[in-house]
C-alpha cells in the first residue's frame, strides 16, 4: 500500500521539514525582540506573504504483510486407528456403541476399526466429532 500527501508550505517550512527528515534537530526561531517604538497611527500595510510552495513529501513506509491463514487445511491430518480407539471410548462409555456400530457399518468396516480404510479415517473422525467425540 502507497501514501501519497502533498503539503502546501512555506520555503521556511520546507527547510524545517528537510532538516527534520535528515535527522537534524528543529529549528526553533528566536522570539522577535521587543519594540518599545510607538504605535502607529496608521492604519499597517500588510506584510508581502511568500507564495506557499508545494512540496510532494512521500511517506510511503513499506509493510511486510504475513500471508493470512486460509482456514482450510491443505492435507487431510492422518489418524491411526490408535487415535479412532480413543476418541471412540467416551462414545462407548457414554452408551453410544448402537450408533458407533452403525457409522462402522457405513464405512465399510463391521469387524472394527482396524478395518476403517485408511484414505476414509478423516472422514470417519469427522463423523467421530458430530457424535461428539474429542478428536
Amino acid at each position: 500500500m502507497e501514501i501519497t500527501m502533498t503539503l502546501t508550505v512555506t520555503p521556511e517550512q520546507a527547510a524545517a521539514i528537510a532538516g527534520l527528515l535528515a535527522g537534524s534537530k528543529p529549528l526553533n526561531p528566536p522570539a522577535p525582540p521587543l519594540q518599545s517604538e510607538p504605535l502607529p497611527t496608521a492604519a499597517p500595510q500588510p506584510a508581502a506573504v511568500p507564495a506557499p510552495t508545494a512540496v510532494p513529501v512521500n511517506t510511503a513506509v513499506p509493510v511486510q504483510q504475513e500471508p493470512l491463514p486460509t482456514g482450510i487445511p491443505t492435507q487431510a491430518r492422518v489418524y491411526s486407528v490408535n487415535d479412532l480407539a480413543i476418541a471412540c471410548r467416551p462414545l462407548m462409555e457414554a452408551g453410544k456403541q448402537p450408533e458407533l456400530q452403525a457409522l462402522l457399518a457405513e464405512f465399510g468396516a463391521p469387524a472394527g476399526l482396524a478395518s476403517v480404510p485408511e484414505n476414509r479415517r478423516a472422514e470417519f473422525a469427522g463423523r467421530l466429532r458430530q457424535m461428539g467425540g474429542q478428536i
